[in-house]
């Protein structure tokens, strides 16, 4: 298990399942190594695999909570099964004791559920409830429930809760990400450009994730993505030409752009209502969606980009 674990550390995700099999073998009835072959199906994209281990460790022990909020991570997403990754979530803030990083973990992925539902205003109200508790947050906690009352269009709440780490001597990219944001926002732009700057900076130093396609392999993504687009939006897209980028340009940031951002549509042509070029940033793209759904996480996403131009026009 432990070396396992290290090899997990070192991004050998093969040599790591080869590992936590091996420990399954030696003890066929050990929930650690289940929840632990559950994580890293995850991270290959196994989804069901993941799932069945991770039910596995909860039925041999149904009060490890590893299992239960690693399950209820997958189960959250918009394509899985949200409803039970809340009775997931509450069952488990009901009837363990959790300290405050468990009770701030189980309610950030019952909220990340919540979003998926569409479901905003109870998933702000959540995020007030998780912030009652009376020990406090590390900065990583108070930068991700800043993040969803921005998203919940709450902007003074997350403002407010930012606020608190305005005495943190170096944040973390995420911090300096929700700052940025929150800047542009409220119309600051050279606070926000120092806050994407920033942001980028600390990102370009991050190394690809484990599952990361190659860039032909983003290209087939995205192109079926546009396929599960309506008619009319697939219509806009389909003589794009599409660039790939690792990230946004500084020049891009300069200009207040979202350095996270995973595409940019660009050359509107009103003529023939549809865009000349997609802009497509892989780095992004493959820190922020499932590995398990990225098509269809491509497309909601490109729906989001589409839908506030179609008002327009």
């Amino acid at each position: 298990m432990d070396r396992s674990w290290d090899l997990l550390n070192q991004g050998q995700t093969h040599a790591a399942r080869l590992s936590a099999q091996k420990a399954l073998e030696i003890k066929r009835n050990a929930p650690d190594a289940h929840n632990l072959l559950g994580y890293i199906y995850a991270l290959e994209g196994a989804f069901d695999a993941a799932l069945e281990h991770y039910r596995t460790a909860m039925e041999l022990d149904e009060w490890f909570l590893d299992p239960i909020l690693n399950a209820a991570e997958l189960l959250a997403h918009p394509d899985a099964d949200p409803n039970e990754a809340i009775r997931l979530c509450r069952n488990a803030a009901d009837n363990m004791e959790l300290s405050a990083e468990e009770t701030a973990d189980a309610a950030l992925i019952e909220i990340e559920a919540l979003m998926s539902l569409n479901n905003e205003a109870e998933a702000c109200s959540r995020v007030y409830e998780a912030l009652s508790h009376p020990e406090p947050l590390s900065e990583t906690y108070v930068t991700m429930f800043g993040r969803i009352l921005y998203e919940c269009g709450d902007i003074l709440g997350a403002t407010q809760l930012i606020q608190r780490l305005d005495d943190v001597t170096s944040p973390t990219a995420d911090t300096w990400y929700l700052r940025g944001l929150l800047a542009r926002e409220q119309g600051h732009r050279i606070d926000a450009v120092k806050a994407f700057s920033a942001t980028r900076d600390a990102d370009l130093l991050l190394p690809p994730v484990e599952w990361a396609p190659s860039p032909d392999e983003w290209l087939q993504s995205l192109r079926a993505a546009i396929q599960l687009l309506p008619a009319q939006q697939q219509d806009s897209l389909i003589n794009a030409e599409v660039h790939v980028f690792p990230y946004p340009t500084q020049a891009m940031v300069q200009d207040e752009q979202d350095p996270r951002q995973i595409l940019r549509l660009r050359h509107v042509l009103p003529e023939h209502n549809a865009f000349g070029e997609i802009l497509f940033f892989t780095r992004n793209a493959e820190r922020m969606l499932s590995p398990l759904h990225p098509e269809a996480d491509l497309a909601r996403y490109l729906a989001g980009e589409l839908d506030p131009i179609e008002t327009e026009h």
